[in-house]
C-alpha cells in the first residue's frame, strides 16, 4: 500500500487529495517498518538474529539518509515536484516484489541454525513448484555457522 499511495500522490495535482494520499503513504510506511522489524526477527537463525536485526536497522536508516538527496536532486535537475514521490513509490513497490520471495513464517518454529533456515526456504520453494525434485537438498551440513560459510565459499568457487 505504501508504494501505491506514493505513486498515486505523484500522479495527483497539488491539493487536499494529494495531501491525503501523502499522509496515507506516511502512515503505511511506518506500519511497514514495524512489520519488517518483526519479520526480520522471525526469519533469521537464533545465533545471528541480533546481528541481522542490527543490519536491517542500518539498512532502514539508509533510506533516511538518502531521502533528502532525492529531493535535492529533483530540485537541481528541475524535475516536477511529484518526482520524489514517484521515486520513493517505485522503490517501495520493488521492495514489496522482492519480499514476495521470502518464506512464510506463520505457524513455523523460529530457525535455530542455517539448516533450519534452509529447510524453511526449501519448503517454500517446494510449495511454489509442482516438482518434488527441488525439495531434495542436503542441508545437514549447515548446522554450524562455519559449515554454512564453507558451503557459501564452495558455491562462490573460493
Amino acid at each position: 500500500l505504501t508504494g501505491l499511495a506514493y505513486c498515486a500522490c505523484s500522479l495527483l495535482p497539488p491539493g487536499w487529495l494529494a495531501t491525503a494520499f501523502a499522509s496515507a503513504a506516511k502512515a503505511c510506511s511506518g506500519g511497514t517498518w514495524t512489520i519488517a522489524y518483526v519479520y526480520a526477527a522471525e526469519i533469521f537463525p537464533t545465533y545471528i538474529r541480533s546481528v541481522a536485526l542490527a543490519g536491517t536497522n542500518q539498512a532502514s536508516r539508509l533510506g533516511g539518509i538518502v531521502a533528502p538527496g532525492i529531493l535535492y536532486a529533483s530540485e537541481q535537475l528541475a524535475l516536477p515536484a511529484a518526482a520524489p514521490f514517484a521515486v520513493v513509490g517505485a522503490a517501495a513497490l520493488l521492495t514489496a516484489a522482492c519480499l514476495g520471495m521470502l518464506p512464510e513464517t506463520m505457524g513455523q518454529p523460529q530457525p535455530d541454525s542455517l539448516a533450519d533456515l534452509d529447510r524453511l526456504y526449501c519448503k517454500q520453494q517446494t510449495s511454489r513448484t509442482t516438482t518434488s525434485s527441488s525439495s531434495s537438498s542436503s542441508s545437514s551440513s549447515l548446522d554450524t555457522p562455519a559449515a554454512g560459510m564453507e558451503r557459501l565459499n564452495k558455491a562462490k568457487g573460493w
